[in-house]
């Protein structure tokens, strides 16, 4: 099978187990595995102008009172684009293949004769108004992201959606390039899984103890929905059921913390060997996985359950209906809902030992043949393939 010569460009550390999640670490190790000899063109980035560009920002914030993304700044996109273009010139690998992994401010203003795959979680669409610095932008800010995106995705020669929700707005706002889009989800960015049969038999002798253990994770508890999940574990035991919240991630308020049946476990490192195993242990000793977020464009950690096992109580927004199978490897909970709600769909689980079982078995089913590295690698390759022909036959 031919390898590929690839080079992968990141505004972040690509060996960075932290970087987005993990996700270019874990990108980067797919394709080298399935696609050919990946070397790092990342990361992009330029201290000098990005504080200036947060400078700016700031002073037409406090001017038209409202938010500027300073990224998508014209004088940023294009900097970042000289800045490959130079690290392009001074290599002496030739390329088959640049790979863009959510790097669109640098392919906006990038032009190259080496053909181009850029992969998102989200399209502008999506973001706007609905996700942290993508809220209550001045007008021209708003444009200049749409726009941006606009010529990263004409940049491209394949663009691959990290969920339908993407790709949907993809095809609603760029119908134009639609032939160039490709749904392929993320995969557990993680390693060393245990057994799908181990984790089946552990889950089963779980679901006859009458006890359940909820696993929180996230770094941003607002929109993580933390208190939610501390809401839902709250009434499981007002209702009688010995239930505890074991938290990974950004430490909670105090008042959290002081609560008898919340875990805290801290920020567990995954370029940590012994930080990881203690992650891993988190996922083991669960019932379920609650991931309440509020703004969400695909959900890693969604990948990293179902790879254990877990079904997963999420809600319904952004990306996540492509990594949760409603009623089959867990539920979908409208946004509206709040802790109560949760521990209703809890419940309707676990009360039944049989539904809890196919659940779990339903979560690893979907890790195995969809939320994995290894098919989004060979998915990937024949991208790859498909734009190398078409280059040779043209």
């Amino acid at each position: 099978m031919k390898r590929f010569k690839i080079g992968y460009v990141t505004r972040q550390d690509p060996m960075d187990k932290k970087s987005w999640s993990g996700t270019h670490f874990f990108i980067r190790e797919a394709l080298q595995k399935h696609c050919g000899d990946v070397t790092n063109l990342g990361p992009v980035s330029d201290p000098v102008f990005e504080l200036f560009g947060k400078i700016v920002s700031k002073i037409a914030s406090w001017v038209w009172q409202r938010n500027v993304n300073f990224r998508y700044l014209p004088f940023i996109t294009k900097r970042y684009a000289r800045i490959l273009e130079k690290r392009l010139i001074n290599t002496e690998e030739r390329f088959d293949i640049l790979f863009f992994p959510s790097a669109g401010v640098v392919l906006a203003d990038f032009k190259t004769d080496i053909p181009v795959i850029s992969l998102y979680d989200a399209t502008a669409f999506n973001m706007m108004n609905y996700y942290g610095g993508y809220k209550n932008l001045v007008e021209w800010s708003a444009k200049e992201v749409v726009d941006c995106d606009i010529r990263a995705v004409r940049n491209s020669d394949a663009v691959i959606y990290a969920s339908a929700w993407a790709a949907e707005s993809a095809i609603a706002n760029y119908g134009d390039d639609q032939d160039k889009f490709n749904i392929v989800p993320f995969g557990a960015n993680g390693w060393d899984f245990p057994e799908r049969e181990f984790l089946l038999t552990k889950r089963k002798k779980e679901s006859l103890l009458g006890s359940i253990n909820v696993l929180f994770i996230g770094m941003d508890w607002e929109r993580k929905g933390g208190q939610i999940a501390v809401d839902t574990v709250s009434e499981l035991n007002k209702r009688g059921v010995n239930s505890k919240l074991t938290i990974c991630g950004i430490k909670p308020p105090d008042d959290v913390l002081s609560l008898p049946f919340v875990n805290y476990k801290g920020v567990l490192d995954k370029n940590v060997f012994d930080q990881y195993q203690r992650l891993i242990q988190c996922y083991l000793e669960a019932t379920f996985f609650v991931f309440p977020s509020r703004q969400e464009c695909a959900g890693i950690v969604l990948c990293e359950a179902a790879a254990m096992c877990l079904p997963s109580i999420a809600a319904d927004t952004g990306g996540i209906s492509t990594y949760v199978a409603h009623n089959i490897t867990g539920k979908l909970v409208s946004l509206e809902q709040g802790g109560s709600d949760y521990a209703d769909e809890i419940l309707s689980i676990y009360s039944n030992s049989d539904c809890y079982m196919k659940m779990c078995e339903a979560a690893r089913e979907k890790y195995d043949l969809e939320l994995n590295w290894d098919v989004w690698g060979q998915r990937t390759r024949e991208c790859v393939e498909k734009i190398l022909m078409s280059k040779v036959v043209a």
